[in-house]
């Protein structure tokens, strides 16, 4: 939802990028904190309103005129891409923003319904990949129990029929990218870069290819063998070492981008290594409607390349759906401010991962009492829409009181100008909401 005390025809692009994404409101009259001034001839404004917007974008969202003389734009999302003068345009977070190249490609074939990444490759066949990869998937499928024994003695031809990784004769591009000996041959993103830096330096690097499946183990060995020191420590005359990054954190953060990645972009998947962190970064930004505070929270799965997740998971490579990001703030829950960090943006999704080696272990308090720094999670969670101080305590796990929440997160951080609430009249209700600020 926006906020905008008058119309302007600028703002088409705000119902544009509604439109082209999860749909969205709209309220002309309103103040940036929520107050509601109301608009003078609010039915005339009303009515060029829908002229200007069925003319220029040829959608009908409805349109309605509030009590308060305010106006309520609600726009639900196009069966088909909506153009503004020739332009797309579309939803990241609170920004629109236009539609280029391979973006402006997969938001075509999302409204299209159509899935690349499912189509059939004529120049392969079943024969053609490696059997190799497919007899290690029925040993992990076997051994996780996500595959029947019926399943394993199928032959690799039936068995990617059942997987639905064939189409007709021919395997799906996902069949080859998971299972070809080379897919890099077809697909340039499909290979993951691995560097070790100083500073702006890179003092070496390795380049990870194959078959996807093989992949993920691959790269996590190579990180935590070549790539990171583990310090030692004595108890007593017994040594001790401690992993810069938890393994568990670093194979999902790895597991993520190799199952999210946007393999139509001829971008590798990056990983650049330093001493105190790791960002592991691919081309697969977040899918329309979904923001860094939706992931954070608790949230069903929605995989950008369904065919390649169910594969990992009947493998089991991902132990469930949607689980991922849960389990790497796992590893975080006692490291303070080293908590991995999470982006967004048109280009890519990254994940940065904070070395805690040596890390004395931090406490949600300190011994002076003072609560742990909330206001990242609070912003993060408020990044998708307005939340009441229950909803944000349920998204963050805050296990104290609602009164404690308010005193030491929220208060904090409206006495900032971080976040405002949404109704000013009622600020002390239980339903009140809060909402970023401008």
């Amino acid at each position: 939802m926006e906020y905008k005390l008058l119309w302007k025809d600028e703002y088409l692009r705000i119902v544009c990028g509604y439109a082209n994404s999860e749909g969205g409101i709209l309220r002309i009259g309103v103040e940036d904190d929520g107050t509601p001034v109301g608009i003078r001839d609010a039915a005339e404004t009303a009515k060029t309103i829908s002229d200007t917007i069925v003319n220029t974008l040829n959608i009908h969202p409805t349109i309605r005129i509030e009590q308060d003389s305010t106006i309520t734009i609600t726009v639900k999302p196009s069966e088909e891409p909506t153009l503004l003068r020739g332009k797309v345009y579309r939803r990241v977070g609170s920004t629109n923003v236009e539609a280029m190249g391979w973006e402006l490609f997969w938001l075509l074939m999302r409204k299209l319904n159509k899935s690349w990444i499912d189509e059939a490759m004529t120049e392969e066949s079943a024969e053609s990949l490696d059997h190799v990869a497919i007899r290690a998937f029925r040993d992990m499928g076997r051994k996780k129990g996500r595959l029947t024994e019926e399943e394993t003695r199928l032959s690799d031809r039936d068995l990617l029929e059942k997987l639905g990784l064939m189409r007709g004769d021919r395997p799906t591009r996902a069949a080859v990218l998971l299972f070809h000996p080379f897919p890099q041959r077809y697909f340039q993103g499909a290979r993951v870069k691995i560097g070790l830096f100083e500073g702006s330096d890179m003092l070496f690097d390795d380049l990870v290819e194959g078959p996807l499946l093989l992949m993920p183990e691959k790269v996590v060995d190579l990180i935590m063998t070549k790539y990171t020191i583990a310090p030692a420590t004595y108890d007593g005359i017994y040594r001790r070492e401690t992993e810069p990054f938890p393994r568990p954190a670093v194979r999902e953060a790895v597991l993520n981008a190799i199952v999210h990645n946007e393999y139509a972009v001829p971008t590798a998947i990056q990983i650049k290594i330093f001493k105190n962190e790791m960002t592991v970064y691919n081309s697969g930004h977040l899918m329309d409607g979904w923001t860094v505070g939706k992931l954070l929270s608790t949230h069903a799965s929605d995989p950008r390349n369904p065919a390649l997740a169910t594969v990992f998971f009947r493998a089991g490579a991902i132990e469930a759906f949607g689980r991922g990001i849960s389990t790497i703030m796992s590893q975080y829950r006692d490291a303070g401010d080293r908590r991995p960090i999470f982006k967004d943006d048109p280009t890519g999704f990254s994940v940065t991962l904070k070395s805690i080696a040596g890390a004395a272990k931090a406490t949600y308090e300190n011994e002076a009492g003072a609560e742990r720094d909330y206001a990242g999670d609070v912003l993060a969670v408020l990044s998708e829409g307005p939340r009441t101080a229950a909803e944000l305590m349920t998204a963050m796990s805050y296990d104290k009181s609602r009164s404690t929440f308010y005193k030491t997160v929220l208060k904090p951080m409206k006495d900032r100008k971080l976040i405002v609430p949404t109704d000013s009249h009622c600020r002390s209700s239980p339903n009140q909401k809060y909402r970023l600020t401008g």
